[in-house]
């Protein structure tokens, strides 16, 4: 759902940063230019020193729209096809797709059988799952939280920020999800259900998954259980506080 009225914008965005907003892509990612023909792309990037777009005619600059890291940039072009570049502090620069240029993957079908409980392929969807969309390899992520006002993947490739990678709200089923794209094996993260802003603590223990995004993984409650090829489980739990 995107958000189109100038007001409405603005609100949204302040919810963002706040971290209240349960729908970041109607915000983030590619949207029709409000006053001019075109696509506004919108990223947060809180620990960005700079951010610019890279389309096939050359990099555009983003501007910096708030303190808080939210960048804005306008083009030409309806439905670009871009990737980011992020510098950060100590002109350290990479490369990244933009998860918020994507659209849902679970469907209304899937949302209905999970609301009833009668889904029988539930790990399938819920959890982190390698997936394609189109020709994009990437991580589909999958949460029940009900009562989440943000939640958010956090892990090594964003910082453990909270504010870097919002999952969205799939209202009424009280799902949430996200596909990062590129994301290779090996990557450590946690889902995070949290009212506050920035950081994970050490404190911060409860709605949290921690695994590694493997060939072959499992759950076991807030646990990890790695199955190697030959079958037997081992329970390294690197993530356990």
């Amino acid at each position: 759902m995107s958000v189109g009225h100038a007001s409405d914008v603005e609100t949204a965005l302040a919810r963002l940063a706040a971290g209240r907003n349960s729908d970041p892509f109607a915000v983030l990612g590619p949207h029709p230019a409000e006053s001019s023909r075109g696509t506004v792309i919108r990223v947060f990037q809180p620990a960005a020193r700079s951010v610019a777009l890279r389309l096939a005619s050359g990099d555009v600059p983003m501007k910096p729209r708030s303190p808080e890291g939210l960048y804005e940039a306008t083009v030409d072009l309806n439905a670009p096809d871009y990737r980011l570049r992020v510098t950060y502090s100590g002109d350290h620069a990479i490369d990244l797709d933009d998860p918020y240029r994507y659209g849902r993957v679970l469907t209304d079908f899937d949302l209905h059988l999970l609301s009833e409980g009668t889904h029988h392929r539930a790990f399938e969807k819920l959890g982190a799952h390698r997936i394609s969309v189109g020709s994009t390899a990437g991580v589909h992520f999958a949460v029940w939280a009900p009562n989440g006002e943000r939640v958010s993947v956090i892990g090594d490739f964003n910082g453990w920020d909270g504010r870097v990678h919002p999952m969205r709200m799939l209202a009424p089923s009280g799902i949430w999800e996200l596909f990062i794209p590129g994301l290779p094996d090996g990557e450590k993260y946690q889902v995070r259900d949290s009212h506050s802003r920035g950081r994970a603590s050490q404190e911060e223990r409860s709605h949290r998954v921690c695994v590694r995004v493997a060939a072959t993984l499992g759950f076991i409650g807030s646990r990890h259980i790695e199955v190697s090829m030959a079958g037997r489980a081992v329970d390294d739990d690197p993530c356990r506080l």
